[in-house]
């Protein structure tokens, strides 16, 4: 590897480590599975804001990941889709796995 490479590399693993960098990609991972939801509803944002009597703005700042959502507003907007979220706590080393709540409904 070029020293311009692992320079890169170096400096990308290092930002990865910062705290802040590891929550804002949290921030976006929860914005567009939000996002994604309220498309696979067949919801514009404009009916959604509707449907939640917010402004479109407040919509386009949380579906974006522009705005410190709170578990209400999660509650809101997955209520308003006729979705319901589940939160999946693990050690960092653990993977993620993605669970199908219909092939798991007599779990509930």
């Amino acid at each position: 590897m070029n020293t311009v490479n692992h320079e890169f590399s170096e400096l990308f693993e290092s930002l990865w480590e910062d705290e802040s960098t590891q929550f804002e990609a949290k921030t976006q991972d929860v914005a567009i599975a939000l996002a994604s939801a309220v498309e696979k509803a067949g919801l514009s944002r404009g009916e959604l804001a509707k449907k939640l009597a917010w402004k479109p703005s407040r919509v386009t700042k949380v579906l974006t990941g522009n705005s410190n959502l709170t578990l209400k507003t999660m509650f809101e907007v997955c209520r308003a889709i006729g979705m319901e979220f589940d939160v999946v706590l693990r050690k960092a080393s653990e993977r993620v796995e993605v669970v199908d709540p219909d092939k798991h409904r007599a779990m509930y």
